[in-house]
Parts: structure tokens; sequence; C-alpha cells
């Protein structure tokens, strides 16, 4: 396995990941990275502690977020430069990846189907403006929905920041909010459901996929 290496700024401490490629890198803006950087972000990534190797002079610092976590740094004992970090309450990713899974399953997959079935419920004539009604629908209820569930969660949150309000607070807000869009996906599924399934009627008598039928065999005898 190709092993990826690297070390801190005066070179007297080594590390070396074992893994097949360098993983995704995120930009964390929150106050502690900024002051261990002193820049406006710290670029970071999640890999297993296991695939780690470090070797050289390093101090390890431990200090306890605002939250209660207990936070560990591992810096170079020469240059100070930070090699790598821990959290005692670091999440699963694969809850994470979950969560993110729900709701794409509740919102994503319920876009096309819900202006797929409107369009469907009218005659060719009329689906520029269904078309444009449930776009304009869609964004007004976004702009809506991002003001209700962000009022819930705040009133749940209560004052402070996101380092005092606590995970307790932080976890009833987003169970809060993920409850209300578990609501919302189901009203949507539901009011697809219930949509007229039959093709419409042309002014000529026809139903469109008559019309789709004529159209195509006309094309061919061509």
């Amino acid at each position: 396995m190709p092993k990826i290496q690297g070390g801190c700024r005066c070179g007297a401490v080594r590390y070396e990941l074992a893994l097949d490629a360098l993983p995704s890198t995120y930009a964390c803006h929150c106050l502690d990275c900024q002051t261990w950087s002193g820049s406006a972000f710290s670029q970071q990534t999640f890999l297993p502690e296991a695939a780690l190797s470090v070797s050289g002079p390093v101090v390890v610092y431990e200090f306890t977020t605002p939250s209660g976590r207990t936070s560990t740094q591992r810096i170079c004992g020469v240059c100070h430069a930070r090699i790598y970090n821990s959290n005692s309450a670091r999440p699963n990713v694969a809850v994470v990846a979950v969560v993110c899974f729900v709701i794409g399953a509740g919102m994503g997959l319920l876009a096309v189907p819900t202006i797929i079935a409107a369009q469907s419920s009218v005659d060719w004539n009329e689906r520029g403006v269904v078309t444009g009604s449930n776009m304009f629908a869609r964004s007004l209820g976004s702009a809506v929905g991002v003001a209700i569930f962000g009022a819930v969660a705040n009133a749940i949150f209560g004052p402070g920041d996101v380092h005092s309000v606590g995970p307790t607070a932080i976890k009833n807000g987003s169970a809060a909010v993920f409850t209300g869009v578990l609501v919302v996906a189901v009203v949507t599924a539901l009011a697809v459901a219930i949509m007229p399934r039959t093709p419409p009627t042309r002014a000529d008598g026809t139903t469109a996929d008559e019309f789709e039928s004529d159209g195509v065999a006309s094309v061919g005898e061509g």
C-alpha cells in the first residue's frame, strides 16, 4: 500500500498516512481553528487514527471545549506546528452519511416526480403554466421553510452561539427540523399519489399518448 508522507515546518516531526489516496479535505472556520492557524480557516481532513503514524518530538496539549468535549492537540515540540488532533465526541461518519441519504430521499427524489406528475395532469398547452407555478412554489416554499425551521431551531437552541448552547440543545433542535422535513416529504408524496393519472385530453378529443404515437408513426413512414 502506498504511503503519503508529510511533516511540520521545521521537519523534526514526520508522519505517514497508510492510505491508497489522499482523503478529501475541508476548510474549518471555527474560532479554535482560526486561533490555531492564525487565518480565516484551517484545512483539515478526517481519517482513522490507526492509519496515521507519527515520529519525532510530539507534544500533547488537551483542553475542554465549551460544550464539554476534550480536544487533544498534537504539536511539534520544536516549531510548535500542529500535526493533528482528535476529539472525544467525534461523530460517526457512517451515521452522518445515512442521515444525508434520508434528507436526499425525502427532498431530492421527490422534486422531479412532483413536477412530472403536475405536468402530466394537464393538457400540453397548459404545461408551461404548471411548470412555472411548480418552480415558483418550490422557491417560495424554500424561503418560507428556511424561515420556519430556522425559527424552530433557534427557539430550541436559546441564546448563545454554537460553542455555548451545548450538544443537547443542538441535538434537540436538529431533531425537530428533521421531523418537520419528514412531514413535508410525506405530504408531498401524498400529493403526488392523488394527482390524476389519466392522460389529458386534447381539443380534438385525442389523448396525449395517442398524439405522441401518431407523431412517431408519421415520422417513421416519412
